[in-house]
């Protein structure tokens, strides 16, 4: 279970202060925790250094889209809020 939270972004971070909490020795914990953590960054330098550039050179549009949609989600929520004070 250890070693499989390593490779999930938000669980990274709580599983080992989780694991403690439970009562799991570091001793136990520690070895697979470094060993999964290891595996993990040899994964996404690898994965960087072999597709870096490709996904650098498409992605280019995706902040223009990231604001655009946050943008979007702004004029919705101004909307909403618009259309609920004046009906209530």
């Amino acid at each position: 279970m250890l070693a499989t939270a390593q490779w999930a972004a938000v669980t990274r971070t709580l599983t080992p202060r989780l694991a403690g909490g439970a009562g799991v020795p570091l001793r136990v914990a520690a070895p697979v925790v470094v060993l999964s953590a290891v595996g993990w960054v040899t994964t996404v330098l690898l994965l960087a250094r072999t597709l870096g550039q490709r996904v650098a050179d498409g992605a280019g549009w995706a902040p223009v889209v990231v604001l655009g949609l946050a943008g979007l989600a702004l004029l919705v929520r101004h909307w909403r809020r618009t259309r609920a004070a004046s009906a209530g």
